[in-house]
């Protein structure tokens, strides 16, 4: 999870207001800050087909919020990436090596346009295809993926997991595809080195910074001039 607080210095405003309006300049700024978080956190969701190929997909998109100040006297607000978003986003946000710790077969690579993805960019029906491919590379009779295993019925006719030998004498275990009688496509592979992302795809933090220190000196002369004019209403109600 990730935060973004803002804060800032009214001093300088609030000795040029009268006095009868001193007290307004820290409820404006609560909802200047409170405002100006909302629009930031639209405006990333926005920009993130720019950064995303195909465009997040809805939960990805509603995985950029923001949690408002409490009140004037609190006024620290955040916008954040959730926990379920940030498990999977956090490398598209901050780069690293990702690396497989949970499976015995380690992670899988798939083959640059071998495998049909949506508009999103993602492998449809992933979860339970990873899956039916690990348990049969682990479950492999003759040895480790040696065979497809008991799962060959699950995978498809065409497609089975097996650890080969390339021309070059390189051993890889993975998912491969029978195209005719005698050709053989290899659709991805099962390692344990670590998927590096050197070069983030999301801005969150730039991108949003820059958006709420723009907008949030606007927002603040916005709504010290509506609560003004709220309280000169009341003024001249009262005076009359």
């Amino acid at each position: 999870m990730i935060n973004i607080a803002v804060t800032e210095n009214f001093g300088d405003v609030s000795d040029s207001v009268r006095d009868m309006f001193r007290k307004q300049i820290p409820y404006s700024a609560f909802l200047a800050l409170n405002s100006t978080m909302y629009l930031a956190t639209q405006d990333v969701r926005k920009a993130m087909p720019y950064f995303i190929e195909g465009g997040p997909v809805g939960f990805t998109k509603r995985g950029f919020q923001y949690e408002k100040a409490k009140s004037k006297r609190n006024m620290r607000a955040r916008m954040f990436i959730p926990d379920a978003q940030w498990k999977y986003m956090r490398w598209q946000v901050d780069g690293g090596d990702q690396k497989w710790r949970r499976s015995v077969v380690g992670g899988f690579n798939p083959v640059k346009g071998r495998i049909k993805r949506n508009k999103y960019g993602n492998i449809p029906g992933f979860k339970r295809k990873i899956s039916l491919w690990k348990e049969s590379a682990m479950r492999g009779g003759g040895g480790w993926g040696s065979t497809p295993g008991p799962l060959k019925g699950a995978l498809g006719k065409t497609v089975f997991v097996k650890q080969m030998t390339m021309k070059s004498g390189k051993s890889i275990l993975g998912v491969w595809k029978r195209r005719g009688k005698r050709n053989l496509e290899l659709i991805g592979s099962f390692d344990h080195d670590p998927i590096r992302y050197n070069r983030p795809k999301v801005p969150f933090h730039k991108y949003g910074r820059r958006f709420i220190l723009k907008r949030f000196s606007r927002q603040f002369s916005k709504k010290f001039n509506q609560v003004m004019q709220q309280q000169a209403k009341r003024m001249a109600r009262n005076a009359s």
